[in-house]
């Protein structure tokens, strides 16, 4: 993780077994570890030979609760997620760099472990953090070392995704500071870790069930068992989710016809009635022919169909999904005076 001229090394190991005092609980617990190398600084820092000093302990207690507000919850059997934070080279804000980069090694090892123990991945939502200070009357966002020196306020700013604090420090270094410097401060840091949560969603590779090694099952029809199309996008979001370990964008589609009343919506892939027997083009051609059948006789102006399509992405298992609908609208559909020649298709998915 990267600040100007911070760089800290982050890493998560996950570990068989807890803490003494959660042995018997079924639950997991998230633990973090920071260290400086001696020439991380200008001027060579002694290493701590004796254990963690005061300072170290108190940021490793930071990075530690900041984590664990990401997770969704801590039912992921008896283990240990471990993370390692070594400062290889500081320039001021090394805490708040060592919190933001915790956040996604922890992101990367609850997807691990959900993958190899078979839980549900517990990690919640994205955690990011940035020092903030005030300098010559005004505030300045991730101070370097020089200037944190002489700053008259010094803040750590910790948030958890969309926008809920989860930590505020905050110290007057030379004299007081007003209320209405904290809220200036407060607003700065708040800015600016909504961009850096809203980069960590960019430059996503997005890959198919077929190229996540996902095979089909039987269970995946089951899923669309709802009568709205997001709620069956959710519940095969939140499947696959649970599967990879990942985020998952999923959707459900289908056709709405006006003189049906919105049918066949979302069973537009189940409209025949002998749909349970039949598969692929088969079952396509079967849900047409029913769909054209209920249409003979229907009022003109009312043969008009929407396609409806819902998309929606789970980032994890506590985070609220992001959902968006489209409607195509075509003019028209299908002539009541010859209903063979243009058939309406319906989707396969």
């Amino acid at each position: 993780m990267r600040l100007g001229g911070t760089l800290v090394l982050c890493t998560a190991s996950v570990e068989v077994g807890v803490p003494e005092w959660r042995k018997g609980s079924g639950e997991g617990w998230v633990t973090a570890e920071y260290a400086m190398l001696p020439r991380a600084t200008s001027e060579r820092t002694p290493r701590e030979r004796q254990g963690a000093g005061g300072r170290t302990q108190e940021i490793q207690r930071l990075i530690g609760r900041s984590a664990r507000a990401a997770l969704a919850g801590f039912d992921f059997g008896e283990h240990t997620i471990r993370l390692d934070c070594d400062v290889l080279q500081a320039d001021g804000g090394t805490r708040t760099a060592a919190v933001t980069g915790a956040a996604v090694a922890l992101a990367d090892g609850c997807a691990w472990l959900a993958r190899t123990a078979n839980v549900k991945n517990p990690f919640g939502q994205l955690v990011a953090a940035v020092s903030v200070g005030i300098l010559e009357g005004e505030p300045r966002l991730d101070l370097a070392y020089a200037e944190d020196r002489v700053a008259g306020v010094d803040a750590n700013i910790v948030v958890a995704e969309p926008d809920r604090l989860v930590e505020v420090q905050g110290t007057a270094e030379h004299g007081t500071f007003s209320r209405g410097d904290l809220d200036r401060v407060l607003d700065l840091a708040l800015r600016e870790i909504r961009e850096i949560l809203q980069a960590a969603g960019a430059g996503v590779e997005l890959q198919s069930l077929g190229e996540g090694r996902v095979h089909w099952s039987e269970e995946e029809e089951r899923l669309e068992r709802f009568d709205s199309f997001e709620a069956n996008a959710r519940a095969k979001a939140e499947h696959f989710a649970r599967l990879t370990g990942l985020p998952v964008v999923a959707d459900d589609s289908g056709l709405e016809v006006l003189s049906l009343g919105g049918a066949p919506g979302v069973r537009s892939k189940r409209f025949a009635p002998d749909h349970l027997t039949l598969t692929g083009t088969t079952l396509d051609a079967a849900n047409n022919a029913e769909l054209l059948r209920r249409l003979l006789g229907a009022d003109e102006k009312r043969r008009r169909a929407c396609y409806v399509c819902v998309a929606l992405l789970v980032r994890g298992p506590s985070a609220a999904p992001t959902t968006t609908r489209r409607t195509s609208r075509p003019p028209s559909t299908t002539s009541s005076r010859r209903p063979a020649t243009r058939p309406i298709p319906l989707p396969s998915r």
